[in-house]
């Protein structure tokens, strides 16, 4: 099981129920990866299979 938390004391129009998206257009995994200290390969690869994953565009 997985558990994360996120302050979204800055978002005050986030509610409960709302989504969050960690990587997407506003945000792509080498943005994570330099927030996480690794590399956009890593983030991807250590996602598995349990995560939902839509690819559009290029």
């Amino acid at each position: 099981m997985d558990l994360t938390t996120y302050d979204v004391t800055d978002a005050p129009y986030a509610k409960p129920g709302d989504r969050l998206e960690l990587i997407g257009p506003g945000h792509d995994a080498d943005a994570m990866a330099v927030e996480a200290g690794t590399n956009g390969y890593e983030i991807l690869t250590s996602l598995g299979r349990r995560y939902s994953r839509v690819y559009t565009g290029k």
